[in-house]
């Protein structure tokens, strides 16, 4: 009925006598049976996708092939599955670490429509950190698994199926996800997510042993004491969970200042080596400023791309010279313009306002200036910027009725076109599975494939 009733509309649309479609033709041959049904953004991206790949490939003559690959050029990116059999061992090397990767471009490659927003991801780059990071599977043959960037669309999109409240930003970086790393960092990105993945089970598991106790003191009342030693021991156990927590949270800690910004960077000698003496290093980098690393001297003089007055400053004071000066801020913006190779500015956002069924999607869409168009039904509204749009969603919702963001669209800056990326590193196994929602022509098929196939939150 999809297959039909799209392609209907696509042969009246074509139609020199056509001047214009509706919404609602467009949503008649989407949804069917089905129009009047609220359907979730995400689910609609889906099911066009379906449509263009299987339902309008078996049209004779492929009259929508140009629609067909804008749609994939445009949307449809591309991961491959690293795989790690056990986890290395904990002496802070490489040794041990030797992920598993594809062993053909074919069978490497996991199609996505979108990246999920999950239920405690505060912002859309942490969105982008749990699908790249490593995740436990639980399995007794393949432990950990990790997806890495093939293929990035110029449009990208995450999708949350919940009411949540996560801060989206004006801009992202997708430069660490993409760029190469050292074995070194690839190692500590492992040991941060292996960590974290202990700190959350921990966690989980005190908060019930804590709803556990309520329930044994509550009894404990009931049976006039009869239970103390078993409430007491439990709460035993409960203190020792949490000192068992405390060396597990400061090694997260040691870790996340150990990735930093997930970049490899040099020592700050060897970066400021033929700019800055040794002298000068010594007494102004590292005693007037203070700084030990490439991070925090790039903080103190270097800030969005610009030089900082701080810079300017030390030219003033006669602690630096206008050529060194000048030496370190060439450095440094090479390093950031390194670093920032892969932005993506923010396009549009859809926010749902309601409950379940009862509600309706409303659509802000960035404009050249600057500025957003809102679509809310027939009405059409201008913001004047990114403050404006956090506000009219923050005023449209309410306890009853909340409005939450559930999908936010980036488009890559200064190209419209894929980024095609290496082959991943190494010869290994892969099943070639898909990833959130598009299916690999040679991936298996059954319920546990179609698992894997959408990472859904709850």
């Amino acid at each position: 009925q999809l297959v039909a009733g799209t392609r209907s509309l696509f042969t009246e649309m074509s139609s020199p006598a056509k001047a214009s479609t509706c919404a609602r033709d467009v949503a008649a041959a989407l949804y069917g049976r089905e129009l009047g049904e609220q359907q979730d953004c995400d689910e609609l991206m889906h099911r066009l996708s379906l449509l263009l790949q299987e339902g309008l490939s078996e049209v004779p003559g492929r009259p929508f092939q140009a629609l067909q690959q804008g749609f994939r050029r445009l949307f449809v990116g591309a991961t491959c599955e690293a795989r790690l059999k056990a986890a290395p061992g904990t002496n802070g090397g490489e040794e041990g670490f030797s992920p598993i990767h594809p062993e053909s471009e074919d069978a490497g490659r996991k199609q996505f429509l979108s990246i999920p927003v999950q239920q405690g991801n505060r912002t859309v780059t942490q969105a982008l950190e749990d699908f790249t990071s490593w995740s436990s599977t639980g399995g007794t043959d393949i432990k950990w698994t990790q997806e890495c960037f093939r293929t990035v669309p110029p449009f990208l999109c995450f999708a949350s199926r919940q009411v949540s409240a996560f801060e989206w930003e004006e801009a992202l970086n997708l430069t660490r996800f993409i760029a190469p790393s050292s074995p070194s960092m690839q190692r500590r990105r492992f040991e941060r997510s292996r960590m974290l993945h202990i700190q959350t089970d921990l966690r989980d598991w005190l908060q019930r042993l804590g709803v556990a106790y309520d329930f044994l003191a509550k009894a404990n009342d009931n049976c006039n004491g009869s239970l103390a030693a078993r409430a007491k021991a439990h709460s035993d156990l409960i203190a020792q969970g949490e000192e068992d927590l405390k060396p597990i949270v400061e090694k997260v800690a040691e870790l996340e200042r150990s990735v930093g910004d997930g970049f490899d960077e040099q020592s700050l000698e060897e970066f400021v080596r033929g700019v800055v003496d040794a002298a000068t290093l010594r007494r102004v980098l590292h005693g007037d400023l203070g700084v030990d690393s490439v991070k925090k001297l790039a903080d103190l003089l270097f800030d969005g791309g610009v030089s900082t007055e701080t810079l300017h400053r030390l030219v003033k004071e006669g602690a630096l010279t206008q050529a060194v000066a000048d030496g370190i801020a060439s450095k440094l913006k090479a390093r950031w313009d390194e670093q920032h190779a892969h932005m993506y500015d923010l396009h549009a956002i859809i926010v749902y306002q309601g409950l379940g069924q009862v509600g309706h999607y409303i659509a802000f869409i960035r404009q050249a200036d600057g500025r957003y168009l809102c679509f809310d039904d027939e009405q059409v509204s201008e913001h004047a910027d990114a403050a404006a749009v956090r506000a009219d969603v923050a005023e449209r919702g309410s306890e009853a009725y909340p409005a939450s963001v559930r999908m936010v669209v980036y488009c890559r800056r200064g190209c419209c076109e894929p980024l095609e990326l290496g082959a991943c590193q190494a010869p290994a196994a892969s099943n070639g599975a898909t990833t959130n929602g598009l299916k690999h022509p040679s991936s298996a098929e059954g319920p546990a494939a179609d698992e894997a196939k959408r990472r859904r939150t709850t």
